[in-house]
């Protein structure tokens, strides 16, 4: 009887232990975010033409919880050949940056600043 009381108590006081471990994990976590570029395959970049660029960002999260990515800034950066006009982002593409600036090893960017991933999968993308 004594045997049989304790089991239940160890199991007990076990899945209590997994619970707030996995809690623990699920509100630790850190966002994990991938940019990727949507039109690449689709059109052939000539020289000397114009050319619009579309990325995506996407909060990739893990398979126990995806943490939020608030106020997130993101450079890419193109070749010097290239001649950056705008960068237009936020979700119905309102923000405008033409601020082109040059950057590390001589490339030139425009960055996008203060997007928020909230949520799984994609809410955000930019273009240039």
């Amino acid at each position: 009887m004594v045997a049989e009381a304790n089991l239940v108590v160890s199991t007990i006081a076990a899945s209590c232990a997994i619970y707030i471990a996995f809690l623990a994990l699920k509100h630790t976590t850190k966002p994990r975010i991938n940019v990727s570029l949507l039109n690449a395959r689709d059109n052939v970049i000539r020289c000397n033409r114009e050319a619009v660029f579309v990325f995506e960002v996407n909060n990739v999260g893990y398979w126990y919880g995806v943490a939020p990515a608030i106020d997130i800034t993101i450079f890419c950066n193109f070749d010097p050949a290239f001649e950056l006009k705008e960068l237009k982002y936020g979700s119905e593409q309102e923000i405008i940056n033409n601020h082109v600036r040059k950057g590390k090893g001589g490339l030139k960017f425009v960055r996008a600043e203060g997007i928020k991933l909230v949520r799984k999968g994609r809410l955000s993308s930019f273009t240039y």
